[in-house]
């Protein structure tokens, strides 16, 4: 696995114009980030899609934790989307962690995943 793909930088910030500066910054020294729940919030999906076009791999920090349904469907929409991995809350139990890896497996495996 190349180096540039094991670091992942974490875009932590409330606004979009201090994540576009970081990954503008890094440019292709960087080819991982994660987006959490607050930039999601603030600068909305299109910032996720804005990378994935960047060609970023995108790690979407959400820690879903909500009925197994819904849990399908952001999972889903991370998938859309073009992310490479979304965090689910294990606590959630069985039903949650099942349906977050059902509506996962259409989408482009995994990204990160350890190839021999």
């Amino acid at each position: 696995m190349e180096r540039t793909r094991q670091i992942v930088v974490a875009l932590d910030f409330d606004n979009r114009r201090a994540a576009d500066e970081v990954v503008d910054l890094l440019g292709e020294a960087c080819r991982s980030d994660k987006v959490g729940m607050e930039l999601l919030t603030a600068a909305g999906p299109d910032l996720v899609s804005h990378l994935v076009a960047k060609g970023k791999e995108v790690f979407l920090d959400l820690k879903l934790f909500e009925s197994p349904n819904s849990v399908a469907g952001a999972v889903r929409a991370a998938g859309a989307l073009g992310v490479s991995m979304v965090t689910v809350h294990s606590t959630g139990g069985t039903g949650i962690m099942s349906a977050a890896v059902g509506s996962g497996r259409p989408a482009t495996p995994h990204a990160f995943a350890r190839r021999p």
